[in-house]
C-alpha cells in the first residue's frame, strides 16, 4: 500500500492528504513509515541511502 495525494495541482483537492494520514492516531509509526516510505521506494527502486544523504537523485 502506498498514500498519493496528487498535490500540488491546481486541481487538487485533498491539499492536506499527508497531513491527515500522519495525524491517524491508530496507525503504527511502522505503518506510516511503510505506506509513506518504504512501500513507495521499493515499487520505485529507490534507496534509503540517497534520501538520508539528501543528495539528488539521478
Amino acid at each position: 500500500m502506498v498514500l498519493g495525494s496528487d498535490y500540488p495541482h491546481g486541481d487538487g483537492k485533498f491539499p492536506h492528504a499527508i497531513r491527515e494520514f500522519v495525524a491517524v492516531g491508530t496507525l503504527s509509526e511502522r505503518t506510516k513509515r511503510k505506506v509513506l516510505w518504504e512501500n513507495p521506494a521499493r515499487l520505485y527502486g529507490l534507496e534509503r541511502a540517497a534520501a538520508v544523504s539528501g543528495q539528488a537523485a539521478g
